[in-house]
């Protein structure tokens, strides 16, 4: 809880310690006043010797109260009681307008003099246009691809859209927010562009569509395009692509031999390579009628280092193919290593391995030669170097030996269930969703993971479907958006649903490499009781957060409350709890501790953790796991002057003061409201006294639990933990 008083009792307490503290020195409030040109205002006052605490008082020009926050003098820069104090709340922001007012109070033990009260303006200068529709410009008429590529003027200051498509039998196909990098409008000028790559349009006249933005809400609609799918006369592609095979990986001489299997009905083939000096050394058309293909140009010489090639069909009539990926391969012609030494068994030759901590190539691996896996993270160095055996290209996708990684492939479902737009909508997250998860695996310190290369975070690596090597991603065609049986924690009992969806989405060449989640609308019979379930520890996970924050929590936005859960689901994948480790005598994890800043805990998944700066147990809409440094608060013998932090105070018991050696059961269970700009936490507590202690998550963290996990599901014997859901 914050600093929350009842008003009637605030009123009392002013009434008395103004009768009773004439004496006692007031503050003098001295800026804001007057026009201020930001709307996250610095208030300062004069110091009163000898307060530990002050109560600010601040009301916007609408009326509504962004700061009631009792600020300690240590935090305010004026312990020392001389001078003048000062506090910025770090997350208020101000309206714009005339009629601002604030004042600060003395709030050691109950209230002392008030201070004058300041009236202030807010006119940051800036005006928000009127927002623009975009305009529709295709697909229109008859097209001849199943698979339509929308495109659309943009909107100058627009981050996000909304692409709304049915097909010609009436199917929603398209539901999506868009971000504007993504459909190549981030500038707001030109046109935008988007293809749904699983959304396949029935044949048929009478498919139509629409757009519009979707920054902090929904814009004006575009207008609506008819158009008709009609593949019957569509062309055929130009060739097949031929396979590579040769050179891969390190070779040992300067002039390679280029080998691939040839496509039917093509003889000819154009060949593009580089070496390590950006030099191009082939560039040219061979001939081939065998059944596999060989070409070396003896008279171009590679330099030693990483080099590319890539290759495509050539028709007799000029019409070129289309290329291939590009392959990498090494030239090492200087080594006088023992290639065939590889102590680890990871397929990296031990001096290949350097053991610097950092990434140079393939020659300079900066990995230790008698650890398979260098960084920890359950992926073996030669899969993060070379890509697997089975044709995962980890290195393109981003991974590091030396650094921690955490892949995840999103499944989704897109349903009609009305929400804020009143509108059918899609759970495939959206780039700012999962920029969040990245954000709050990165916020690791760096002492806490353990990099090799002593760098801090974990990279989060995401399969949305985005195109590329990211094709993973799948769009899972439910009729209603429910998830049919939650794996049960005990019994297994209703998962075939969802274990019939991971056998049919979910490559097996990806199994021990990538957690798999899949975003629905909701549970079923438990829609209002549970926002996700995971394999703990594992690699499956269920979010289905219906609507984000309308359903689960007020104050945060639906981006924070899907991310945060995301997060908390992989969590459990990792092998947290929601008590960080502490259980309860009657058996269930010891939740809702004010002192366990982490996600995993239900007082913080939805809203988010506690910021260091403010350190008042609060939800400040930050992601991420606990760092393990906050205060242990024995629940017979608190000391509320301390708060969570040692120097901010925190009123656990509710009672308007700052107490010492107090009983009081902190750890409630139940429920919360939104007050003002804080959150009470109301509801029965768990009938016992403990110790309540902080976790340090990242160091508890189990990357290997994926790899035995593997090939477990909701059938087959994993535990599964069932998280909270919630409001109507």
């Amino acid at each position: 809880m914050k600093y929350f008083i009842p008003i009637l009792s605030l009123l009392l307490f002013i009434s008395i310690s103004n009768a009773a503290s004439a004496e006692a020195g007031v503050p003098t409030a001295l800026s804001p006043s007057g026009t201020i040109s930001t709307n996250q205002p610095t208030f300062t006052w004069t110091a009163v010797p000898g307060t530990k605490v002050y109560l600010v008082y601040a009301v916007d020009a609408a009326g509504e109260l962004p700061v009631w926050r009792a600020v300690g003098a240590n935090q305010a820069g004026c312990a020392s009681g001389t001078g003048s104090c000062s506090y910025t709340h770090p997350s208020a922001i101000f309206v714009e307008g005339t009629g601002a007012f604030w004042n600060v109070t003395i709030f050691d033990r109950g209230f002392g003099p008030e201070s004058n009260t300041l009236e202030f303006t807010v006119d940051t200068g800036e005006t928000t246009p009127a927002t623009q529709a975009p305009t529709a410009l295709s697909p229109s008429g008859t097209i001849d691809t199943d698979q339509p590529t929308f495109t659309w003027t943009a909107v100058p200051d627009t981050t996000y859209y909304a692409l709304y498509a049915r097909d010609a039998e009436g199917v929603l196909q398209i539901w999506n927010i868009v971000g504007a990098d993504t459909a190549g409008c981030a500038s707001g000028t030109g046109n935008c562009s988007y293809t749904h790559s699983p959304a396949i349009f029935a044949e048929g006249s009478g498919g139509h569509w629409l757009v519009l933005t979707a920054d902090d809400e929904y814009g004006p609609d575009s207008n609506i395009l008819e158009f008709t799918v009609d593949t019957s006369n569509a062309n055929p592609p130009v060739s097949g692509i031929p396979k590579q095979l040769t050179p891969d990986g390190t070779i040992n001489t300067n002039t390679p031999t280029f080998t691939w299997e040839p496509v039917p009905g093509f003889t000819s083939y154009a060949i593009y390579a580089v070496d390590s000096s950006n030099e191009v050394k082939v560039n040219n058309i061979v001939g081939c009628t065998t059944n596999t293909c060989s070409y070396t140009k003896s008279n171009s010489v590679f330099a030693d280092g990483p080099a590319t090639w890539e290759i495509r069909t050539e028709a007799d009539d000029g019409t070129n193919g289309i290329w291939s990926d590009i392959l990498n391969f090494t030239v090492d012609t200087e080594s006088s290593c023992d290639l065939s030494k590889d102590s680890d068994n990871d397929r990296l030759p031990d001096c290949y391995e350097t053991n610097t901590g950092v990434f140079l190539s393939n020659l300079d691996t900066g990995t230790d030669p008698n650890k398979a896996d260098t960084d920890g993270d359950a992926i073996n160095d030669g899969d993060e170097v070379l890509g697997t055996q089975a044709g995962l290209d980890l290195p393109g996708m981003g991974v590091s030996p030396v650094h921690k990684d955490l892949l995840v492939e999103y499944d989704w479902f897109e349903d009609e269930f009305p929400c804020n737009s009143g509108e059918p909508h899609t759970h495939r997250p959206t780039e700012a969703i999962v920029n969040l998860v990245s954000a709050g695996f990165a916020s690791a310190p760096a002492d806490l993971i353990n990099n090799p290369d002593g760098q801090p975070g974990v990279n989060v690596i995401h399969d949305y479907g985005q195109g590329g090597l990211f094709t993973g991603g799948n769009f899972i065609d439910d009729s209603d958006g429910i998830i049919d049986g939650i794996p049960d924690q005990n019994s297994q009992q209703d998962g075939i649903y969802f274990e019939n969806i991971k056998n049919q989405n979910f490559d097996a060449n990806r199994r021990g490499y990538f957690y798999r989640v899949l975003l629905a609308h909701a549970f079923g019979e438990f829609s209002n009781t549970v926002s996700g379930t995971s394999e703990l520890p594992g690699d499956d996970t269920i979010v289905a957060t219906r609507c984000g924050e309308e359903n689960f929590h007020p104050g945060a936005t639906t981006e924070l409350v899907i991310a945060n859960t995301i997060m908390h689901e992989l969590g459990h994948n990792l092998g947290l709890r929601h008590g960080g480790g502490q259980f309860l005598n009657s058996g269930p994890d010891m939740n809702y501790k004010p002192n366990y800043n982490s996600v995993m805990n239900y007082r913080f998944q939805f809203p988010g953790i506690d910021s260091d700066s403010s350190c008042d147990s609060q939800p400040d809409g930050i992601i991420g796991f606990s760092n393990g440094t906050r205060l242990s608060l024995d629940e017979s013998n608190l000391d509320e002057t301390l708060g969570v932090c040692g120097n901010i105070p925190i009123d656990f018991s509710g009672d308007g003061f700052f107490d010492v050696g107090i009983l009081a059961e902190i750890n409630i269970i139940e429920s919360f409201a939104q007050k003002d700009d804080f959150i009470e936490y109301t509801g029965q507590g768990d009938n016992e006294t403990h110790t309540l202690l902080d976790n340090n998550d990242w160091e508890d963290l189990d990357f290997y639990a994926k790899i035995e996990h593997s090939n477990d599901g909701a059938q087959s014997g994993a535990t599964w933990m069932r998280c909270q859901g919630g409001v109507e």
